[in-house]
């Protein structure tokens, strides 16, 4: 078991909401409930339970207050200690985000509609367009969570109202989408497994991949789910890397010459430090309008820290001393902000001088590289244009490339951040149509031209990868073998082999950094004329069984493969 993995996993979810009235419920079917008011207490209690049991947390902060009062009232008096409790619906004291549970088919599962593995059961977030911020796999299937910008506080028992009918939403959303059977894991009361534990069940680890800076405010998630799961109501997520160290001290002054600067220079400015704007409500939202003014004319995130906690002072409101991720996040995003507003004002100039003639493409194809990947939030290595009737465009990341068909998905800001979203896990922002045609213009203008021919169609696509598919991994005669081990299987009876698409998908990320769903490829493999057909087989025990196969046409096999073949059944 990994402490530091548990502890990052809890960190990620609540940050500094961890408290004697705000506590994580850390619980064993064995030994029952570890009432935890800090994160290291959390940690703990998971470390001291046994390896033979399994470790769960509750999902929502819980109030020890309002647990004992409702004991009371249903009890006749209080407990003296909550070691059998975990906690209810009625006494959640904050909410980090929305989750969902979904099972994989397999020994430990009797429920029907269950997908038959883990890229199976994640391969609708590919058109679903929100990527969540932590994922976790817990042994028998993946626990999914949409982290909020900060954990929501329970005030009274409408706003828990409120969580658990959006919970309960967001999960039927998903339930729809993804077309499996899903837990019903809504209730506010929830206890998960925690990363970094054993799964007793399976006799495996509980992992979690923590994307830290995508996050979602709280109500564009209540939107989507009450527009019907549209995804035009859904704004720009948290997508930032936050400093890694931020002075967060009472003693702290900001910089005077510099303040004095702005005060003098920058009516806006002014009027934001004297607390004159009346379009801000809330302290937070005069943090974050001195965050990103400061940040525009270049202040370092230890001054704009300071300048904040002096204009809290002066305020009177509460310095969140305890809280330094609050003024990490603040800063970030504040840079983040005018780091796009920066990118979007040289696209625009560095199109202009394409335009113009004053500069040739190749002069600027680096620099919109860089200021493309500073608007959308993922790295561009290339965009390539396949010249074809119509011209096909590809777009390389990172992390591998995506297919993005015509031009019509670039003209369209929610196609492009749907695809794009689908292999980064990471929404690009929103963003009108004036303000994509520049970005747009920028993609065309960078795309470099490769004429492939036949190779440009997805007939010819598929071909060359089954061509390299094919002579690593000669196809099998032996049927319950090919099935074992996914390999490629040619039954006598079809002019082509037999693949799998789990097996072809793997390889493709791995040698082709293509990295599809299984739906993307799906559709590649039924548009070059492949098709599925179901593959019976025998199992270890005797039985009897079938799975799903991609029967592959000859003429996509490749020579080399047919060859094999035919050496095959030559007597």
């Amino acid at each position: 078991m990994s402490a530091q993995e548990t502890r990052d996993f809890l960190d990620a979810l609540y940050g500094c909401e961890v408290s004697q009235d705000s506590q994580i419920v850390v619980w064993a079917k064995q030994s029952g409930s570890r009432w935890c008011p800090s994160i290291d207490d959390a940690v703990a209690a998971v470390s001291r339970l046994t390896p033979h049991e399994d470790a769960y947390f509750g999902v929502q902060l819980q109030a020890p207050e309002l647990v004992r009062e409702r004991v009371e009232e249903t009890q006749g008096s209080a407990p003296t200690e909550l070691r059998n409790y975990r906690g209810y619906a009625s006494t959640v004291a904050a909410m980090p985000g929305l989750w969902v549970d979904l099972d994989v088919a397999g020994a430990g599962h009797r429920k029907t509609g269950l997908p038959e593995s883990i890229g199976d059961a994640l391969a609708f977030l590919g058109d679903f367009g929100f990527a969540p911020s932590i994922t976790v796999q817990s042994g028998g299937g993946v626990h999914l969570y949409w982290l909020f910008e900060e954990p929501w506080i329970m005030e009274d028992d409408e706003e828990r109202g409120l969580a658990a009918a959006l919970i309960r939403r967001w999960q039927e959303r998903i339930r729809r989408v993804c077309g499996y059977t899903v837990d019903a894991t809504h209730d506010l009361s929830r206890v998960l497994r925690p990363p970094g534990t054993v799964n007793t069940k399976y006799g495996t680890e509980v992992e979690a991949e923590i994307l830290g800076g995508l996050r979602y405010a709280k109500e564009d998630l209540i939107a989507y789910v009450e527009d019907g799961g549209s995804l035009g109501m859904v704004s720009d997520p948290v997508i930032v890397d936050p400093p890694a160290r931020v002075r967060v001290e009472e003693s702290v002054q900001p910089p005077l010459e510099k303040l004095l600067d702005l005060l003098n220079l920058h009516p806006q400015f002014a009027a934001t430090w004297r607390r004159e704007r009346t379009d801000l409500p809330s302290q937070s939202e005069y943090d974050m309008s001195l965050a990103t003014m400061t940040a525009k004319v270049g202040w370092t995130p230890d001054e704009i820290a300071s300048l904040i906690i002096a204009h809290r002072k002066q305020g009177g409101e509460p310095l969140k001393l305890d809280r330094p991720r609050y003024y990490q996040m603040t800063i970030a995003k504040a840079m983040a902000a005018n780091a796009t507003v920066i990118a979007h004002d040289r696209l625009s100039e560095r199109v202009d001088a394409i335009e113009s003639g004053e500069a040739s493409v190749d002069d600027e194809r680096t620099g919109l590289y860089t200021d493309l990947s500073a608007m959308i939030g993922v790295h561009i290595i290339r965009i390539i244009r396949y010249v074809a009737d119509p011209p096909q465009f590809r777009l390389v990341m990172e992390e591998g490339s995506i297919d993005l068909g015509g031009a019509e998905t670039i003209l369209t800001s929610s196609k492009f951040r749907i695809k794009v979203a689908g292999l980064s896990k990471r929404l690009i922002g929103r963003f009108t149509g004036q303000q994509w045609d520049p970005i747009a213009q920028a993609i065309l203008r960078a795309a470099e031209d490769e004429d492939l021919g036949a190779d440009s169609s997805p007939e010819g696509l598929v071909a060359e990868w089954m061509g390299e598919y094919l002579a690593q991994h000669r196809p099998e005669t032996d049927r319950d073998q090919a099935v074992a081990l996914k390999l490629p299987y040619w039954p006598a009876d079809e002019p082509g082999p037999l693949i799998f698409l789990g097996a072809l998908q793997q390889w493709l990320a791995f040698f082709r950094a293509e990295k599809l769903s299984r739906k993307q490829l799906g559709v590649f493999l039924r548009s070059a004329g492949c098709h599925p057909r179901a593959l019976g087989y025998s199992t270890e025990e005797g039985g009897k069984s079938t799975v799903h196969a991609w029967v592959v046409p000859g003429k996509l096999a490749g020579a080399r493969a047919c060859g094999r073949r035919a050496l095959e059944q030559t007597p």
